[in-house]
């Protein structure tokens, strides 16, 4: 498919002979042979991806890998029958009260059987989990979980104190809890940090998230957007770099590379921020520079970097169950896929006949920007689904500009189906329709390039 290796995987187990095989009642078909007999069956033309349930029956919170042993730190709330229910006689009044009660599992990563779990102490609420090695214990390996305390039951109240609990994997695949220790206020992440353990910890409403590269970390919180620190390490402490004074409520936030930070707010927007860390002025090295933003329309829970080149890829996971990726592109591809953008916005409306550029506007309880520094790749790979004619009108830049409403939705625009010549939009005209600085070939190319991420 457009010179694309397309596979649909078979699960199946101890194969040990397949051949192709066709027959009137079983035509296009693959005979496959394994210890147990033969199968007969044919691949479905979608390919799909195998999804296997594993039962927790309980509500899974957080989730974390640890490869060495091929493990799973599952963290988990169950809702269990409160003991001290209360029976009004003289109402006949029954007052059906649930408590959580909070668990860490360990799973086996193939085949995800149970091997222990520790139950957390009452009114206890896990809060995340991560696999840290530390340095003065000879880089071993050990899970560390974060809690947080909600003494009125209610799982979405402040978290006025939690705990840090360090545990070890036996060699019998048990957990042996090696210590831990009690934080004021709720500990919303932890990662491994230079050998070191940082955990961001608050005792108030404002909900931290941070992002780590070498010794800089970022830290975001719902009340002040993004900080940027530095660790000393002779002194043992964090200096203050930078900073953005715009309030963004940020529920994610991650590091591109040393000088530009991803963030994501609960306003459902994507921003970047720049630390300009060779500017000789002092006043404007302390100020990260807003230089993108982009209204993604989901509120995105966790950036995770891919481990591929280039290492600036990204992929999210969102609140709704949305998985995205964000990859990084040079200024001639954006320059080249920004003018894309702008022609297929002409080319065809959206549903509603909603503006492309008014949905994807950064915007907030205070104020609304136009979008920029982002391209959106739903859009753009569009294009290739266009017919022939299409995206040679929308390369060469011969669309109609004929204003939206005048348009039913989904009605193409090609200058060649416009019975005014004189509606085109001129190359003179700023922001207008304009030939792309690429051939077909070329814009196919990368679009089908930057598709192979998902």
């Amino acid at each position: 498919v457009r010179q694309r290796l397309v596979f649909a995987g078979i699960k199946l187990k101890e194969t040990k002979a397949f051949c192709s095989f066709h027959a009137r009642i079983y035509p296009g078909c693959l005979a496959i042979a394994n210890t147990e007999g033969v199968v007969i069956g044919a691949v479905d033309g979608v390919r799909k991806l195998h999804i296997q349930h594993v039962p927790l029956k309980e509500m899974p919170r957080r989730l974390c890998y640890y490869a060495e042993k091929e493990m799973l730190g599952v963290l988990t709330i169950r809702t269990e029958p409160n003991p001290r229910d209360a029976m009004d006689l003289e109402d006949q009044f029954v007052e059906s009260r649930r408590e959580e009660r909070s668990y860490f599992h360990l799973l086996d990563a193939v085949t995800f059987d149970v091997l222990d779990q520790f139950q957390m102490r009452e009114s206890e609420l896990v809060e995340t989990i991560a696999t840290v090695s530390f340095a003065s214990l000879h880089g071993q390996t050990y899970f560390v979980v974060g809690t947080g305390f909600t003494y009125d039951g209610d799982m979405y109240e402040e978290l006025t104190d939690g705990r840090l609990l360090v545990f070890a994997v036996e060699d019998a695949k048990r957990l042996v809890l090696k210590a831990e220790h009690r934080v004021p206020g709720g500990v919303f992440q932890v990662v491994s940090f230079n050998g070191l353990l940082l955990a961001c910890i608050s005792n108030r409403t404002a909900c931290l998230r941070c992002s780590i590269r070498g010794d800089f970390v970022a830290v975001g919180d719902l009340l002040r957007s993004v900080v940027l620190l530095r660790y000393q390490s002779e002194q043992r402490q964090f200096d203050v770099l930078a900073q953005d004074y715009t309030t963004h409520w940020t529920c994610s936030v991650t590091m591109l590379n040393d000088d530009t930070i991803l963030a994501a707010d609960s306003c459902y927007n994507l921003y970047t921020l720049k630390y300009h860390s060779d500017d000789p002025n002092e006043a404007r090295r302390e100020v990260l520079e807003d230089v993108g933003r982009f209204h993604l329309g989901d509120q995105i829970n966790r950036f995770y970097p891919d481990m591929a080149d280039p290492p600036a890829v990204q992929l999210f996971g969102t609140v709704a169950g949305m998985i995205g990726v964000i990859v990084p592109l040079t200024m001639e591809q954006y320059m080249l896929l920004d003018q894309l953008s702008f022609n297929l916005n002409q080319l065809r409306s959206m549903p509603g006949d909603i503006e492309h550029s008014a949905w994807r506007a950064y915007h907030d309880e205070r104020m609304e920007k136009e979008a920029m520094g982002f391209i959106d790749g739903d859009l753009v790979e569009q294009f290739l689904q266009l017919p022939a004619e299409e995206q040679v009108a929308v390369v060469e830049g011969k669309i109609a500009a004929v204003p939206r409403h005048r348009h039913p939705m989904y009605h193409s625009r090609i200058a060649a189906m416009a019975s005014d010549e004189d509606s085109l939009l001129s190359d003179d005209e700023p922001g207008g329709v304009r030939p792309l600085e690429a051939s077909l070939a070329e814009v196919t190319a990368l679009l089908e390039e930057l598709a192979r991420w998902h």
